[in-house]
């Protein structure tokens, strides 16, 4: 398993709890997109105007709905943060960035896949990420390719015969599996070349 995987943890933003927050410490801003604003039980109206545009991961300008104040809370920190509304359809539902993390003074770690973070009682306390994520991600990004898939039963041993239009549900992620000895090159989509 690969440990540089971004951070996504679970939080609570306004006593509202959400998931797949990304924690990223080369963002200056904290962003909200426009579709969680409404699951936050907010509205266009709510947001303050502003006037600056944010620069997206493919370096393209885009013009921002509006700036909102919301109630982070992370473990035993609670902060207001000011959160960027911009109209995206991105994989995470909240970006928490340098503004946030400096704030707070919590140590995020890609390595480790954690946070470190200090209470009101000055005693340190490890946020982990939200591993989950990534098994979910998984079935949904290969779902969305072929929509004919269904789920493979696992039963210890892999097939390469049966396997073809099958995806691996959770609970085949969780079985140790092993390939059966063929005696010749793998076809299909084990084949390597």
């Amino acid at each position: 398993m690969s440990r540089l995987r971004p951070l996504h943890i679970t939080t609570t933003l306004s006593r509202i709890k959400v998931n797949k927050v990304l924690i990223d410490g080369t963002a200056t801003i904290s962003l909200l997109p426009e579709r969680m604003l409404m699951k936050m039980g907010k509205h266009l109206d709510d947001l303050v105007p502003t006037n600056i545009a944010v620069t997206d991961f493919n370096g393209a300008s885009t013009p921002v709905k509006g700036l909102i104040t919301l109630t982070v809370k992370v473990g035993s920190s609670e902060r207001n943060t000011v959160f960027v509304v911009v109209p995206s359809k991105e994989s995470y539902n909240t970006l928490l960035g340098r503004d946030w993390i400096h704030g707070v003074g919590v140590i995020p770690s890609i390595v480790h896949q954690s946070m470190l973070l200090w209470s009101k009682d000055g005693k340190p306390e490890v946020i982990n990420t939200d591993l989950n994520l990534y098994v979910e991600q998984l079935h949904v990004d290969f779902r969305m390719y072929n929509p004919k898939l269904k789920p493979l039963n696992v039963d210890m041993t892999l097939n390469s015969y049966n396997c073809e239009g099958c995806y691996l549900s959770s609970e085949g992620l969780s079985v140790k599996l092993c390939y059966l000895e063929l005696g010749f090159a793998p076809t299909g989509w084990d084949c390597l070349s």
